[in-house]
């Protein structure tokens, strides 16, 4: 990017990710594009936006910082896998980036995701972690039908 004369340029390469980055870094590209969307100019400098929040800065890794006379802000990170689930909204992996449990059920869930993810990486088998999503998606809609059925009995009495 310097020789090319680039003034400010952000690389980042994530852990694990391949063709669909959500499935492996989905709520992390959030924050990372509602940092470059809000302040482009300085997504040479995300590290150092980055170091109030102990949790993005823990996901990073600076491999190389090109600040020069010109002005000029390059940065290439290296970023981890994220701990939480993909499938979890922005909202509850935040919470729980925070250390505020959503329920012990969600804390369970996500305790033994990790466990399967790390599992199905160490030998190379997608199918295992395929096959517990499917379980925890089951589970999860068991509790989630139960207030869509709630909600559509309201929507259709009211009519």
């Amino acid at each position: 990017m310097v020789t090319q004369g680039m003034h400010r340029g952000l690389v980042a390469v994530l852990e694990g990710g391949k063709h669909d980055l959500t499935l492996t870094h989905d709520n992390f590209l959030r924050d990372l594009f509602l940092s470059f969307l809000s302040s482009p100019q300085n997504c040479g400098e995300l590290h150092l936006q980055w170091k109030v929040d102990p949790f993005l800065m823990s996901m990073i890794e600076v491999q190389k910082f090109v600040k020069t006379q010109k002005n000029y802000r390059l940065l290439h990170i290296k970023v981890k896998k994220d701990p939480f689930s993909s499938r979890l909204s922005y909202k509850e992996a935040e919470l729980l980036r925070r250390g505020r449990p959503i329920c012990a059920k969600h804390v369970a869930l996500q305790s033994t995701l990790h466990v399967e993810t790390l599992k199905a990486d160490a030998i190379g088998n997608e199918e295992i972690f395929k096959k517990f999503l499917d379980t925890v998606t089951k589970e999860e809609g068991k509790h989630h039908s139960s207030s869509v059925e709630k909600t559509e009995k309201v929507y259709h009495e009211g009519k």
